[in-house]
């Protein structure tokens, strides 16, 4: 049995993964004492990484055919969990020579659809958030009308056309757990008609004018909405209104502006705007140029509400007001261009505010949309995900390839400060030299400790276009474990997300063809673990936080967070 002792040694420094292997091994079948101590030296060696490819198999046998063939229709689609431990997915079909969009409740196994709720228009469901009855809450946006299938009749919501700016109106509706809306709202913004009378040129012949809804988010008791407008929104009573930023470079435009919207769970009319982030500039002053909201998300828990908000533009100051009271002020001014995003995490009952902004390079030639395309809280860790060109705020050292690249920013939720942050490195400029492809993040979710992302690059970036495109799937992952799936290797993860108890990761697929959706589902005794081993001595080369978020001086016995990574010290 000695003479594998120098074996162990060599390997070690060859595979670090077979080592711990045999050395496991040897503890099995030698039980000595010398095995034990060379087992207990070799897991103490400094930057000890144990990786592996996870093969898991898929479950279920939930599909939907005739999907819309369209680039971020397909991107980033939710998920949610019903009260009652169903399943409800969201996406956008077309029959019958008809678009519409759907949301349907799948019971966990995803075996059979229990109920299927289609809603007729031009419509993408964005958001869902689960009621207490086994229903759920959704928000979205839509063209000039939409039809909901309601309890007793129909419910038909109209809005503003125009098409120059396609979903430009929202809406927010309630499922019940039988899969009939029992009530709906359209928000929609009006046109400012004092700058109309004002000035000439006031949105030319091309009218952006917008609302547009990127989160839906119960926290402390309440329902919010995430809202990017243009010109002025006002609540469902008309009694109160925010409005939008402009700017007076070339012509005199309303720049988009985020807001928060409060959402009554009993009519879903909307009553205020707690919060509001946007440009304020004089509208005659021809040095402000503006500042435009392009992207942003909202999430919230039991105390807190936290938004992360992309700025592009030229120059402007950006305001950030909470019940009219304004906590934040950022000069945004950068050469050529504006990339900033900018974070705040809002305390709800006491209106305090942590905010920051990150500041990348601009890239002449447009940037990457959308840049904040998702958010997720993981204990004290937050996950904000999207799309970047050149340089990412977040981490300045880390570059796009080929035209953009989808990435994942970790952050400490209660400091934002930025704690790691990976991109999928992908050129997407190979897969076509007659179109300019973008790069997409489409989703991601922490299974257990793992975060689990995938991205797309597609050849055509028009979001609401009925040309046949072609994607990329790119799966990349925080902790370097690669994970596979058994399913087609064309098929396109659209969406995830994982149970409470970290067993179900539920899968979205798009398949290679785009003609159809796919929902499967994996299963696990033990949601996946801790990846990484590390010496003291190591570690003392890295910034150390706690779970909590504190930065210590040197790492502690147990589990440290150490450059960025989830690291136990022995």
């Amino acid at each position: 049995m000695f003479i594998f002792a120098p074996v162990f040694y060599l390997l070690l420094y060859k595979s670090e993964f077979i080592a711990i292997t045999m050395a496991f091994l040897s503890l099995i079948f030698m039980r000595m004492k010398f095995s034990t101590l060379l087992a207990a030296s070799m897991l103490l060696c400094s930057s000890l990484t144990v990786s592996a490819v996870e093969t898991d198999q898929l479950h279920g046998s939930l599909d939907f055919n005739n999907v819309l063939t369209s680039g971020a229709a397909q991107v980033n689609a939710p998920m949610a969990f019903t009260s009652d431990g169903n399943v409800l997915v969201t996406n956008t079909q077309y029959k019958n020579m008809q678009l519409s969009s759907f949301v349907a409740k799948t019971d966990k196994d995803m075996s059979q659809t229990i109920w299927n709720l289609q809603i007729s228009g031009s419509s993408e469901v964005v958001a869902i958030v689960p009621d207490k009855t086994g229903g759920a809450f959704i928000g979205g946006n839509f063209n000039t009308k939409i039809t909901l299938p309601g309890v007793d009749q129909a419910i038909t919501l109209t809005g503003s056309s125009s098409t120059a700016s396609p979903k430009r109106n929202a809406f927010i509706a309630h499922i019940n757990s039988e899969g009939k809306v029992t009530t709906a709202r359209a928000i929609s913004t009006t046109v400012n008609q004092m700058m109309v009378n004002t000035y000439q040129y006031y949105h030319g012949d091309n009218d952006q004018m917008y609302c547009r809804l990127n989160s839906l988010v119960y926290a402390n008791g309440q329902l919010y909405a995430g809202l990017i407008f243009t010109d002025i929104l006002y609540n469902s009573d008309k009694t109160n209104y925010v409005e939008a930023s402009t700017a007076a470079a070339y012509e005199t435009i309303t720049t988009p502006t985020f807001t928060v919207g409060t959402i009554s769970m009993d009519d879903l009319s909307l009553t205020s705007f707690p919060i509001v982030f946007g440009g304020k500039g004089e509208h005659t002053d021809k040095s402000y140029y503006g500042m435009n909201v392009t992207s942003a998300k909202l999430i919230g828990d039991d105390s807190h509400l936290i938004f992360a908000a992309r700025v592009d533009g030229y120059s402007g100051t950006g305001h950030l007001l909470i019940n009219n009271v304004e906590k934040a002020t950022t000069n945004f001014k950068a050469q050529g261009g504006m990339n900033t995003y900018f974070l705040a995490n809002i305390e709800l009952t006491s209106n305090s505010v942590v905010s920051k902004e990150f500041v990348g390079t601009y890239q002449w030639g447009g940037t990457a949309e959308p840049a904040i395309n998702n958010m997720l809280i993981d204990g004290n860790d937050l996950y904000v995900s999207g799309s970047f060109k050149t340089d990412l705020p977040f981490k300045t050292d880390l570059k796009s390839e080929g035209t953009t690249d989808a990435y994942c920013a970790k952050l400490n939720k209660n400091s934002l400060d930025v704690i790691d942050a990976i991109a999928s490195g992908y050129d997407e400029t190979t897969i076509s030299a007659a179109n300019i492809p973008e790069e997409r993040l489409s989703s991601f979710a922490v299974d257990g400790k793992m975060i689990s992302l995938s991205s797309s690059a597609s050849y055509v970036p028009d979001a609401y276009s009925n040309t046949v495109i072609m994607l990329k799937p790119i799966s990349f992952t925080f902790d370097g474990v690669n994970k596979s799936l058994d399913t087609e290797s064309t098929d396109y993860i659209i969406s995830q997300a994982v149970s409470a108890d970290g067993k179900y990761h539920y899968y979205g697929f798009l398949t290679g063809d785009q003609k159809s959706l796919k929902y499967r589902y994996t299963y696990t005794d033990t949601p996946s673990g801790i990846s990484e081993i590390e010496s003291k001595d190591d570690a003392k080369t890295k910034d150390i936080y706690t779970l909590q978020g504190i930065k210590l001086s040197a790492p502690q016995k147990g589990l440290n967070i150490i450059g960025g990574k989830k690291i136990v010290i022995k």
